[in-house]
């Protein structure tokens, strides 16, 4: 007897439509060994991938190595204390830095930079799903680079103190005057470093790259050349030194030889970076010294007098001397003159007294008020010699109401040159010898 087989219902699609179905024996030999190699290699790289996640282990990549210490396969933690035990010393070794011919020193710790050992560690990865990791980890990851921090603020600043001892302002081009000889000044280049470039070298070479990092300075020209300095003295400084001047003071002549204009004159450049010459009125008077005495008076001020038990007014009187100002733009102009026509010509500038006779009088100083007389040893001459020359000193000095008196302006510095001679003095509880 034969049963007929169960009949499959053919299925459809969303549409109503058949759908082919393929029923294992209808597959070709061909087709079936395809499907078999391609399931057995599948399982092949999925097995294959297991294995290599096995193999690479839970740790730091096999194979790395950071400025040749190994730390593959260690863990994160193993790792960041091998790197700081065995890279110390060359974590706080000094940076030498070269600019031009001249090398000198960074110190890492002063200038802010630091090994990372947890981001090198980090960056150096842990075993991974990735295939690419996973292949990579089991090839060996190689020598890296570590991972540095740096303090910016604290390397600036490392960088701008260094600079210092390599940075060097132009010298501009002038003329000195040393007596009555004319020296010109050759203008020479300055030098600055790039601290913008210094901070960016000095980070990625810092354990990194084998020293020096050369670094980049900049060429400062001075505003004054060569040029320039040859016109200024062809054209004043030489004409200046030429001769001496006859300088007429209040009708009366007196000759400035060039060596004693000379040290008084200097050059010094202008807006336009062109020389011109100053003449220093105060340093002139100065080098004239008693040259001048003849034609200045000092001011004298108004004082007082005991005359008949009553005291009188002594006038004041007025003076005369030399300004250094007018002196300076007296004789600059026939700097620049040659032969007889270097003359200049100068008035006396008056000289007032700080305290005139009408001052005096309107005082009302009408008597004495009190006199006295102090008696001291005279066994020791140097004190009876000071004691006499202070009281000189203070002679005829005038209290205006609401003054103060101090012994010490008014008698000044004690020195031989003064009058003043050495004797025992207590300084510091010991006995020495000085000026009293």
């Amino acid at each position: 007897m034969v049963r007929n087989a169960p009949r499959r219902t053919p299925p459809v699609d969303g549409q109503g439509f058949l759908l082919p179905v393929i029923e294992p024996a209808q597959l070709s030999a061909p087709r079936r060994r395809a499907l078999r190699y391609t399931a057995s290699a599948f399982g092949g790289l999925v097995l294959l991938w297991l294995v290599a996640f096995l193999a690479a282990g839970n740790g730091v990549p096999r194979g790395t190595t950071v400025l040749g210490v190994s730390i593959g396969g260690m863990s994160p933690q193993r790792a960041e204390a091998t790197l700081a035990r065995e890279l110390a010393d060359e974590a706080k070794a000094t940076v030498p830095v070269k600019v031009g011919a001249e090398t000198l020193e960074i110190d890492p710790l002063t200038a802010g930079l630091r090994l990372d050992v947890a981001a090198t560690v980090s960056e150096a990865g842990q075993r991974s799903w990735n295939p690419i990791a996973l292949v990579a980890g089991l090839l060996g990851a190689g020598d890296m680079d570590p991972s540095v921090s740096v303090d910016r603020k604290k390397l600036s600043a490392a960088i701008g103190a260094m600079a210092q001892q390599i940075d060097g302002k132009p010298v501009e081009g002038g003329v000195r005057f040393e007596g009555d000889q004319v020296v010109p000044v050759e203008p020479r280049q300055g030098r600055t470093v790039d601290r913008g470039d210094a901070v960016a070298k000095i980070s990625e070479a810092y354990l990194r790259e084998d020293p020096p990092v050369v670094l980049t300075a900049e060429i400062v020209e001075p505003q004054v050349g060569s040029a320039e300095v040859q016109r200024a003295v062809r054209e004043f400084a030489e004409p200046a030194m030429s001769g001496s001047v006859a300088l007429i003071v209040a009708g009366k002549p007196l000759t400035l030889p060039a060596d004693v204009i000379g040290p008084a004159l200097s050059m010094v450049p202008n807006d336009a970076h062109r020389l011109e010459p100053v003449l220093d009125g105060a340093k002139l008077k100065a080098s004239l010294g008693e040259d001048l005495a003849p034609f200045e008076r000092r001011a004298k001020d108004a004082t007082f007098r005991i005359s008949g038990g009553r005291p009188k007014v002594v006038p004041a009187r007025r003076g005369s001397t030399v300004d250094p100002q007018q002196l300076s733009i007296a004789v600059l102009p026939a700097l620049t003159l040659t032969g007889d026509a270097r003359t200049a010509s100068l008035s006396l500038k008056p000289g007032v007294p700080r305290l005139s006779t009408a001052q005096a009088k309107a005082l009302g100083i009408t008597e004495m008020v009190s006199e006295f007389t102090t008696f001291y040893p005279s066994n020791f001459p140097p004190r009876l010699t000071n004691i006499h020359r202070a009281a000189d000193l203070m002679d005829n000095t005038l209290l205006l109401p609401g003054s103060t008196f101090s012994l010490n302006q008014e008698v000044g510095e004690r020195t031989g040159a003064r009058g003043f001679a050495q004797g025992y003095v207590i300084s510091g509880g010991r006995l020495e010898v000085d000026f009293g």
